[in-house]
């Protein structure tokens, strides 16, 4: 547990990390050695009181006037992480999508048991912020689409290009291409686990820009530059590797 607790804490910016074995009541802690004892146990006390009242998969983002906190409510454990307002985010989701993992493995392993299920469930709250942002950098060009195409023929075109994989990919179902030429959640699926879903928005975004270009030559397909913005988050994920593989099967 040490190690992948300083894993987290090597994110630039993060001051400490504290994990509450929900099951256990045990708080696991690497923070500052100037940090008072009175303090964590306080701090201690209160997550395990927060957990009995709170949501399972809930996210807090917790700013002060000098520092941020982010809390994780998952199945079996709640982490909590506390630093500087200059806490790289895109960095610390990164590495918490493996230190999760790797959390929930030792939990199992000490309650005797191993489930691939609960591995995926621990997982669910990252992977939805990188939905989140997929969704939006696919809406981002959307629009700069249809200052050239109009709403109507980029609507089609999200809505053709969506089909294409809809058999193959079980996430394409929790969306629902507006008549606004704009991808929301379809009510009810907001909560659904996604599976490869940088795979997924990279074969969905390369395909709707495919097509829109074949209508219009003139329009850019430079994926950093219809993206500008995201870039960073994107970079991140791993998501300009995967686009550009699977770019070259789209033809």
């Amino acid at each position: 547990m040490d190690r992948v607790l300083q894993e987290i804490k090597s994110v630039q910016g993060v001051s400490g990390v504290l994990v509450l074995d929900k099951k256990g009541s045990i708080v696991y802690q690497l923070t500052p050695a100037s940090f008072p004892e009175e303090g964590l146990k306080e701090i201690g006390l209160r997550l395990s009181r927060l957990v009995k009242v709170v949501s399972a998969e809930l996210r807090l983002e917790i700013k002060f006037e000098n520092g941020i906190a982010y809390l994780y409510n998952l199945e079996k454990e709640l982490i909590f992480i506390f630093g500087r307002l200059g806490i790289n985010k895109s960095i610390l989701e990164l590495v918490l999508k493996s230190a999760i993992l790797t959390i929930e493995r030792k939990l199992l392993r000490e309650e005797g048991s191993a489930s691939s299920h609960e591995e995926r469930k621990s997982s669910f709250i990252l992977d939805r912020i990188y939905i989140e942002h997929l969704v939006q950098v696919l809406n981002q060009i959307a629009e700069i689409f249809k200052q050239k195409l109009g709403v109507y023929l980029v609507t089609q075109n999200l809505r053709k290009s969506k089909e294409e994989f809809l058999p193959k990919f079980d996430l394409l179902q929790n969306f629902f291409v507006e008549n606004s030429g704009e991808i929301s959640y379809i009510k009810g699926k907001e909560n659904d686990i996604p599976t490869d879903s940088l795979k997924v928005f990279a074969l969905w975004i390369s395909l709707f820009i495919h097509l829109c270009y074949r209508y219009e030559p003139g329009l850019s397909t430079d994926i950093r530059e219809l993206s500008r913005g995201f870039e960073d988050k994107l970079e991140q994920m791993g998501f300009y590797e995967v686009y550009e593989r699977v770019k070259k099967d789209i033809s």
